[in-house]
């Protein structure tokens, strides 16, 4: 696991209640840019989108991003 184990491990208690067939992106990863990204000042989901775009080489050191940067569409329906 990669650095960010403890937030992973702290969230991943968090239940799943979207569509299984539908999940592309590990709930923890977008938990994981959405707070990285309101720490950075993102009020809407375009910026925490733009942010994760931004800095995808700084959130591979954490994350695995198997199908790369979540959409803003993809945040807001996870919120």
């Amino acid at each position: 696991m990669k650095k960010s184990s403890c937030f992973i491990e702290y969230f991943s208690d968090i239940p799943e209640y979207r569509q299984e067939g539908k999940i592309h992106h590990l709930l923890t990863e977008v938990l994981f840019i959405s707070v990285a990204a309101t720490l950075a000042n993102a009020v809407s989901w375009g910026q925490v989108e733009a942010f994760a775009i931004a800095r995808e080489e700084w959130l591979r050191k954490f994350l695995t991003l198997p199908y790369g940067i979540p959409s803003h569409d993809t945040f807001e329906r996870v919120n």
